[in-house]
């Protein structure tokens, strides 16, 4: 048996569960019995993840909502920064969701974890100027689009193409 993993991951919304869900099966087929845990929804359930906190505690949207949902929102931040604490996973995969996963990128990049985004936001298509934070904070981006790797680099962001998520299945 090949070396085992601890890898917190967060998805923030339907979507992002689908595709984390397949990339940790993915992922576990090349390294069987490594752990997962983090924030999610079924589809990273059942691939395997320990949701300790569900999406639905993350997924809100409008000004009115997110104001509203605030103390559910720190709260679901203050669980996954403890875990990251206590549990020191060997990566965080972080899954679109920007607006919650930079706050955790910047934590988890503070304590020395490695920080790879799967589905980084499209900064090619607008605020560009997030490029430096993903420099600073993100040790590797996982990119969907093959021209997202060039244009990261050119910026001084490691990236890799991975290919979209979609491609043989629709």
């Amino acid at each position: 048996m090949g070396k085992t993993f601890s890898v917190a991951i967060v998805a923030g919304e339907p979507s992002g569960d689908a595709h984390a869900g397949n990339l940790v099966e993915a992922f576990n087929r090349l390294a069987p019995g490594s752990r997962w845990f983090g924030a999610g929804g079924p589809a990273m359930a059942s691939a395997g993840v320990e949701i300790a906190v569900p999406m639905e505690r993350l997924a809100v949207v409008g000004i009115a909502e997110v104001v509203t949902h605030l103390p559910s929102l720190w709260g679901s931040m203050g669980t996954l920064k403890r875990l990251l604490r206590q549990r020191r996973p060997h990566a965080l995969v972080l899954v679109d969701f920007p607006d919650f996963n930079f706050r955790l990128a910047r934590f988890a990049h503070q304590l020395g974890l490695p920080v790879l985004y799967y589905i980084t936001p499209q900064v090619w298509a607008w605020r560009q100027g997030r490029t430096e934070f993903l420099k600073r904070n993100v040790d590797l981006c996982l990119v969907i689009f093959p021209f997202e790797e060039p244009f990261l680099a050119a910026r001084g962001v490691r990236a890799r193409f991975v290919g979209h998520p979609f491609v043989g299945t629709v």
